[in-house]
């Protein structure tokens, strides 16, 4: 049983007494990272706010529920980055502790194959050092994919091609959500410049979820759920919003933080039409589909598992939207598991399985069978639905083949009286700091007049080796933040 957290329960109660409220100094659409950022700010500077989310719930892509009596995150996973991370000192503002995580992995390749955890076959030798070299020689140039500039950059001589581009495929789709086929090359010098992380990896206590429903229960801020907008019109000297129950919202400036995938559908009608640079980037940049499947096992089963209280991975073979998952978790060893014997796995697949639980749960149980065939039947399962749910339409963007970063700049700048913020408005997409970061900025905007754009990933640093586009440097080693 999947029941939302109670901090869900306490959101829905500050919302009510603000229900009836129809005018303001600015209108929020949308209650996940970005829009609760940029209506804290506003809310703080004196303005009146009030945000509007379609879903019964404070966190967007951030959903934290119960499964199996444990808090999960359903949309994003980690802090990545330590202390430089913003959001570390953010979870600090409002009592949470983060806890860092231990990798301590057991790895198999895609023919069930376990790495040594050293020497020359270790995975770090036969995958992701010539994975390094290739990113280090690759010719990132716009228009030319992802897995094109990989191919060039490789040294053949003594690498496993298939060990390779399973490498490839896991580090990049795990980032990015879609596959290096579909990416294009140019922007991945940009993604991995917003991160100054290595290796530290921590978990907000409690999941991001809570820890944004926390966020705006304490900031006390205005906010009116199942209240989906369908239409927002800049009149001049105003804007006007409607909901698709017919209710009128009017205030001075809005910021609207519906998803790429609301945008690409065509959800929200604006008036006037967004300008042609905005039309063109909406069309370039891809929204991925990623999701998750959490599964409880038998403890004394799982027990006897080669996994038991350590991490699991499995890598396929190339993935170009692979059937077979790429990932898997054992929240066994997670800081805030307790203990419980739950492997959550997430991947990008092909629609049968994005559109098919069944086939889903299926295909993760015959890989982990490949690896330990006595495994039992899970006793309780449940999936994420990114690319079916309407508030969403996917899980979070990467810039597709022939889509410039300055796509992510001109979703970002403000027109008119609209501004706008989400994943999909930095160049740190796909990632929740920079969800964060992008609501700052957007209220920045309707304070001081002023547009931050290009919005940069959420830190940059000289000594990370990460040069202009051509150049080379080394990729930080990242786990999946999935959604």
């Amino acid at each position: 049983m999947v029941r939302l957290s109670p901090a869900i329960l306490l959101a829905c109660a500050y919302t009510q007494a603000d229900a009836k409220k129809q005018s303001a100094d600015v209108i929020v659409v949308g209650a996940g990272y970005s829009g609760i950022a940029a209506a804290r700010e506003l809310h703080r500077s004196g303005l009146s706010t009030i945000v509007l989310e379609g879903r019964n719930y404070v966190g967007g892509r951030t959903a934290t529920k119960e499964f199996h009596g444990i808090n999960f995150d359903y949309g994003g996973a980690y802090m990545q980055g330590g202390t430089d991370n913003p959001l570390q000192a953010l979870s600090s503002d409002y009592g949470f502790t983060p806890a860092k995580i231990d990798w301590v992995t057991a790895a198999w390749d895609f023919d069930f194959n376990q790495f040594p955890s050293s020497g020359s076959e270790s995975y770090d030798n036969v995958a992701y050092k010539p994975y390094n070299t290739a990113y280090g020689n690759a010719r990132r140039q716009l228009g030319r994919s992802l897995y094109e500039a990989f191919e060039e950059g490789k040294n053949w001589d003594g690498v496993d091609k298939k060990r390779f581009n399973s490498t490839l495929a896991y580090d990049v789709e795990s980032g990015y959500g879609g596959p290096a086929y579909s990416m294009d090359s140019s922007s991945y010098r940009e993604y991995y410049c917003g991160f100054r992380w290595r290796y530290d990896t921590y978990y907000p206590e409690g999941g991001f979820g809570h820890m944004v429903e926390t966020i705006a229960a304490q900031e006390a801020l205005d906010i009116q759920l199942n209240t989906a907008v369908t239409e927002v019109a800049d009149n001049g000297d105003s804007v006007t919003v409607t909901t698709e129950n017919g209710d009128v919202y009017t205030a001075s400036n809005v910021v609207v933080t519906a998803t790429l995938g609301n945008l690409k559908a065509g959800d929200i009608l604006f008036t006037p039409q967004l300008n042609n640079d905005k039309k063109i980037a909406i069309d370039r940049i891809e929204m991925a589909t990623c999701n998750k499947v959490f599964m409880a096992f038998d403890e004394e089963n799982f027990a006897g598992s080669p996994w038991a209280q350590q991490g699991l991975e499995y890598f396929n073979n190339e993935s170009p939207f692979d059937e077979a998952p790429f990932y898997f978790y054992n929240r066994q060893i997670h800081p805030f598991s307790g203990g419980s014997p739950i492997i959550e796995s997430w991947w990008c697949s092909n629609l049968e399985m994005e559109y098919n639980n069944g086939v889903s749960l299926q295909r993760h149980l015959d890989v982990l069978r490949n690896i330990y065939p006595e495994l039992s039947d899970p006793i309780d399962v449940d999936y994420t639905d990114w690319n079916q749910n309407r508030f969403s339409r996917g899980s979070y963007s990467y810039p597709g083949v022939g889509s410039p970063i300055t796509d992510y700049d001109n979703l970002a700048k403000p027109q008119g009286n609209i501004h706008f913020a989400g994943e999909h408005t930095t160049r740190s997409f796909s990632s929740v700091n920079g969800a964060w970061l992008s609501g700052l900025d957007a209220a920045d905007e309707i304070l001081r007049g002023r547009t931050t754009t290009p919005r940069p990933g959420s830190w940059k640093s000289a000594e990370d080796g990460l040069q202009e586009e051509g150049g080379r440097g080394k990729p930080p080693v990242h786990r999946p933040r999935g959604l």
